[in-house]
């Protein structure tokens, strides 16, 4: 008899501990947080626009420095070093810079074979592109660095 109650007694507790919609919001709530903590932390590794305007600006003068007739021979390759030496007259508008810059070539070792542009004394903020050419016969670095003061 003590058998038979308690064999009514389980078989009364018996059921689902969670339903299918308790699951599938569960689910939902999971995946809505998901997506939402991953927006934010995109949000705030992105770099500003600013910071983006200037590395374009960079990369954009530099390869327009590139095309020959600009700061290099016709090989494409060499740096004009006689252009360079005269202080690099470029047309800024034709490069596309907008703000300051500052351009130098240095050799493997980091040895700054030339430079022109003024010189960032104090930026408060700098970025800069580099290229591979040719500088006096030897394989040298070119930099082009956009800054604002």
């Amino acid at each position: 008899m003590v058998m038979i109650m308690l064999s009514q007694y389980v078989k009364g507790k018996r059921g689902q501990v969670l339903s299918y919609d308790a699951l599938g919001g569960a689910i939902i709530f999971l995946i809505a947080m998901g997506i939402l903590l991953t927006y934010w932390s995109a949000l705030s590794s992105s770099a500003g626009t600013e910071d983006a305007d200037l590395v374009a600006e960079a990369n954009r003068a530099l390869d327009n420095l590139m095309l020959p007739g600009e700061l290099l021979d016709e090989d494409g390759y060499s740096v004009n070093e006689q252009k360079f030496a005269q202080g690099c007259n470029i047309d800024i508008d034709k490069v596309g810079l907008i703000h300051n810059y500052f351009i130098s070539i240095s050799d493997k070792d980091g040895n700054i074979l030339a430079t022109c542009g003024d010189e960032p004394a104090n930026p408060s903020k700098i970025v800069s592109a580099e290229r591979i050419v040719s500088y006096d016969g030897k394989l040298s670095k070119i930099t082009a660095s956009v800054y604002i003061t």
